[in-house]
């Protein structure tokens, strides 16, 4: 992401410095300010602070309560080791795997969890299915922001542009005053269409794609977890997660 928005940076200023203009144009506080300023303040009134606050933890942390950094081929690996040892030991034989996989992925740790516990295939189901809803409605809440800033920022850039046009015919019988008035018209759109297309829209599709990610990763977790519940053989186990992964991969790919 910021190697993205740096390469989009470097296009730009190097645009403009090969077309010989100057470096110190590009930077004009007051027009970051409409733009910044009216697009949060826009966003403020249409949602809620706390809706807001959301969005920001879950693009510092990377939606990190709701990670799972293992590979489909581990997380498969994994169930199939668990799978011999319930069918060996019982059910509360996987409860010390939930302590060693909760570095890795909290979705694994809750499944694992319940099936340690005891629960039955249906309350697996449910649970699960339920964090997984409750994953989706956030992950949704949080493209929708993202992607009405989009909207918002291009619009504040054209108010900037609007600001710069009224100072100009505030100064047109003094030449000399006029550049500052032209720098803030066309430097406001700039950073407003920048702000939307480089920032907020890419940042709200890549938050819908790793959230994508993450509920197949939970639909396989919920699989593992109620063959775990319902002692499939390992074998059983390995040949169903491995069917369901690729009926994902199929599904991504039509996607």
């Amino acid at each position: 992401m910021v190697v993205g928005f740096l390469l989009a940076l470097l296009a730009l200023v190097g645009t403009h410095l090969l077309d010989g203009g100057e470096l110190g144009l590009l930077f004009q506080p007051s027009a970051a300010l409409i733009v910044v300023g009216g697009t949060m303040a826009a966003l403020a009134v249409q949602y809620s602070w706390s809706a807001l606050r959301t969005v920001f933890a879950d693009l510092r942390d990377g939606g990190a309560s709701n990670a799972h950094h293992m590979s489909r081929e581990e997380t498969i690996r994994l169930f199939v080791a668990m799978a011999g040892a319930v069918h060996r030991r019982g059910p509360r034989a996987v409860l010390g795997v939930a302590a060693d996989v909760a570095a890795e992925s909290s979705l694994l740790y809750n499944a694992v969890e319940l099936v340690g516990r005891g629960s039955s295939v249906e309350d697996i189901r449910t649970t699960l299915e339920l964090s997984a809803e409750r994953m989706d409605r956030r992950a949704a809440t949080a493209v929708e922001i993202l992607r009405a800033g989009g909207g918002f920022a291009p619009t504040m850039g054209v108010l900037g542009a609007v600001f710069g046009l009224v100072r100009i015919m505030s100064v047109v019988e003094n030449p000399g005053e006029l550049g500052s008035g032209i720098a803030l018209a066309f430097v406001a759109t700039i950073y407003g269409l920048g702000l939307a297309n480089f920032i907020l829209l890419p940042l709200a599709g890549r938050m819908e794609a790793r959230v994508r990610t993450q509920l197949d990763d939970m639909e396989l977790i919920i699989e593992g977890a109620c063959a775990l519940a319902r002692r499939d053989e390992p074998k059983l186990v390995e040949r169903t997660l491995a069917s369901f992964a690729r009926e994902q991969g199929k599904r991504g790919v039509v996607a």
